[in-house]
C-alpha cells in the first residue's frame, strides 16, 4: 500500500510539472503572437501613414499643376485681351504693362516688354525690374557697409541695361564710362530715390524670381562676379549686402 500511494505522488508530480510546461509554452507563445500581432500593426500603419502623405503630396502637386494650368489660360486670356493696346502706341502699351504688373504677371509683363525698344516701354520693364509692386509685403531694409550685423546676405539685383558702354534705367551708382566687368566687385550705392528688390536668382526663362528683400535708397552692396545680361541687354548681377 505505500509503494502503490507514492507511485501516485510521483505520477501527480509528473502530471503537475507537464500541465505547467505546458501552460508556460502556450503562455509564451500566446505573448509571442500577441507581440507579433502588434509589430504586424504597427507595419500597417506605417504603411498606411506613408500612403497618405503620398496621397497628400499628389493631391498638393495635382492642385498646384491646376494653380498653374489656371494661371497659363489667365495669361493667355489677358494678352489675347490686350493686344491691340499693346500694338497701338506707346501709351497704351504703358497701360497694359502696368496692368499686366498689378495682376502680378511681371514676368509676361517683362516678355512683352523686351519686344519693344521705344523709352515708355523700357522704362516699365526698368521699375518691374527694380521693384515690382506685388511684393510690397517685404519689409524694406537699408544695407550699411560694415554695419554691426554680422550677417551678410547674397542675391541679385537688376542693375540697368547698357548700350554702347553707357547705362541707361541703372538702378545703382556707377559713375561714368563703366562696362560690365569694370563694376565687378565695386561697392556701389543704390540710387537715392529709388527702392531695389534683392531676388533670389536672375530671371531664367521668362520667369521672375522671388523678391528676399527690398534695399532702400543710399543701401551699400558689394558687387559680386556673377553678372547675367539678357538678349534684351537687361543686366543682372550678384551681391552682397549687411543689414
Amino acid at each position: 500500500m505505500p509503494q502503490k500511494t507514492s507511485g501516485w505522488k510521483i505520477f501527480h508530480i509528473i502530471c503537475t510539472l507537464l500541465l505547467g510546461g505546458v501552460v508556460a509554452y502556450y503562455g509564451i507563445t500566446l505573448d509571442e503572437y500577441k507581440a507579433s500581432l502588434v509589430e504586424k500593426q504597427q507595419d500597417i500603419d506605417a504603411m498606411f501613414k506613408k500612403r497618405t502623405i503620398a496621397l497628400k503630396e499628389i493631391e498638393h502637386a495635382a492642385q498646384q499643376a491646376l494653380k498653374h494650368e489656371d494661371q497659363r489660360i489667365a495669361k493667355i486670356a489677358i494678352v489675347e485681351k490686350l493686344i491691340p493696346h499693346i500694338v497701338a502706341d506707346e501709351m497704351s502699351r504703358k497701360v497694359s504693362l502696368t496692368v499686366m504688373t498689378t495682376l502680378q504677371h511681371e514676368d509676361l509683363a517683362l516678355s512683352i516688354a523686351s519686344l519693344f525698344d521705344d523709352d515708355t516701354t523700357q522704362k516699365i520693364a526698368d521699375g518691374i525690374n527694380q521693384d515690382n509692386i506685388s511684393n510690397k509685403d517685404i519689409v524694406p531694409v537699408l544695407a550699411k557697409n560694415n554695419s554691426s550685423s554680422t550677417e551678410t546676405k547674397k542675391g541679385w539685383v537688376y542693375v540697368g541695361r547698357i548700350k554702347n558702354n553707357q547705362w541707361e534705367g541703372n538702378t545703382l551708382v556707377l559713375g561714368e564710362n563703366n562696362t560690365i566687368e569694370s563694376i565687378k566687385g565695386k561697392t556701389v550705392k543704390v540710387k537715392d530715390g529709388k527702392r531695389l528688390n534683392v531676388r533670389s536668382s536672375h530671371p531664367s526663362w521668362g520667369q521672375v524670381a522671388p523678391v528676399i528683400d527690398t534695399l532702400l535708397p543710399e543701401s551699400t552692396v558689394i558687387l559680386g562676379q556673377n553678372v547675367n545680361e539678357t538678349f534684351n541687354k537687361y543686366v543682372w548681377i550678384e551681391v552682397e549686402y549687411q543689414n
